[in-house]
């Protein structure tokens, strides 16, 4: 016996380290799945017509550390954040943009794991001052070529999303990247429509990757 240790030593060595290793691994896991998006309030795609403060997102999951989570808009907008359980809550610092698309995406360790936009047309809103003037919020007639022509090139057909016809509905959930739902009809019926969609719109659909749901 005191032969067959001196002999394979290294490898029980190895394997009473594998063991221990296990056992940690068992005792303590370590969650390092990507969360996801359960629900977002205002629900994605909408029309705003009135101010917002904040944006709610629902997850499927506490996050550990909510620094590692950020919401990056376009056109920028900065915001803080607040968490209650699995609930992130992002205040508006900034009023949207009127009269025109916003991006937003969710970034999860620099990593975006969702993106949504809201069709901004705020009704103007008029105020009587004190002195007797009228103002009107307008919003920025400048604003569409604030944005970035990155954002662009990630998001091309940010102007026409979020589409929905009878055969099929589509969004971006990441950048170039769409989620496909299929309503009616074949899958390679629905996916020959949905390439002729993207080219009537200049976009190659190799350019995409593209998530079928039936």
């Amino acid at each position: 016996m005191t032969e067959y240790i001196k002999k394979y030593w290294f490898l029980i060595l190895l394997a009473f380290a594998a063991s221990i290793l296990g056992l940690v691994k068992l005792l303590f896991p370590v969650d390092q799945t990507v969360p996801v998006v359960v629900s977002i309030t205002p629900e994605p795609g909408q029309i705003i017509k009135k101010p917002i403060e904040t944006i709610e997102i629902q997850l499927d999951k506490v996050i550990p550390e909510l620094n590692d989570l950020s919401l990056y808009g376009v056109p920028e907008i900065k915001t803080e954040k607040t968490q209650s359980g699995t609930g992130i809550s992002f205040s508006l610092l900034d009023k949207l943009t009127n009269n025109q698309r916003s991006l937003f995406e969710l970034r999860y360790k620099g990593t975006t794991i969702y993106s949504w936009s809201y069709q901004i047309n705020i009704e103007d809103t008029v105020t009587a001052e004190s002195s007797g003037t009228v103002t009107s919020e307008l919003g920025d007639p400048d604003a569409v070529q604030k944005i970035a022509e990155s954002v662009l090139e990630r998001y091309p057909l940010v102007k026409y999303v979020p589409f929905e016809n009878d055969s099929f509905s589509l969004d971006y959930t990441a950048p170039l990247t769409l989620s496909v739902r299929i309503k009616s009809g074949d899958k390679t019926s629905v996916k020959w429509q949905v390439y002729e969609w993207l080219k009537e719109k200049g976009v190659d659909p190799d350019s995409h990757d593209i998530n079928w749901i039936e």
